[in-house]
């Protein structure tokens, strides 16, 4: 699960709905709800840690407050992004294993783990302007010290 969602993070598809996402990892809605329950977590929640995970890899200017609000438009689901979501922690992009390890959105080990094999094999780098960029070869460390960071 971990893979498909990091795999429609990096694709350019705007993702508006659990159905949306659904679609664009090739699944039906149920079936994608299915097996985000069996991950043990929903897909609301897959939809949120998607959503942030693409402003993390693909915006080009760092501006989390505008990436979420063309997102979400009440102001209450803004600030729950906001508080889960780990985009506001200092003022640099957070790396991309930082964000998958500190956002609260799920906490499924397995999918945690899956995620951040997919953002190595996949080379999935933040963006440049500040320099966040992954190491791959630093992926067994910084799975272990980045939740000391959170």
């Amino acid at each position: 699960m971990g893979q498909l969602l990091v795999e429609a993070a990096a694709r350019e598809t705007q993702i508006a709905t659990v159905r949306s996402l659904a679609e664009l990892i090739g699944l039906g809605v149920r079936t994608f709800q299915s097996r985000c329950k069996s991950a043990g977590t929903s897909g609301k929640a897959c939809l949120d840690f998607t959503r942030c995970l693409r402003i993390v890899l693909c915006t080009e200017f760092w501006d989390p407050v505008a990436a979420i609000a063309a997102h979400y438009r009440d102001g209450r689901t803004i600030a729950r992004v906001e508080q889960r979501g780990y985009l506001f922690q200092n003022s640099k992009r957070p790396e991309a294993l930082t964000f998958i390890q500190c956002q609260q959105f799920i906490q499924a080990e397995a999918i945690l783990r899956d995620a951040r094999l997919a953002i190595v094999a996949l080379g999935l780098r933040t963006p440049s302007p500040d320099k966040a960029h992954l190491e791959t070869n630093q992926t067994a460390r910084s799975a272990r010290t980045i939740r000391s960071q959170c």
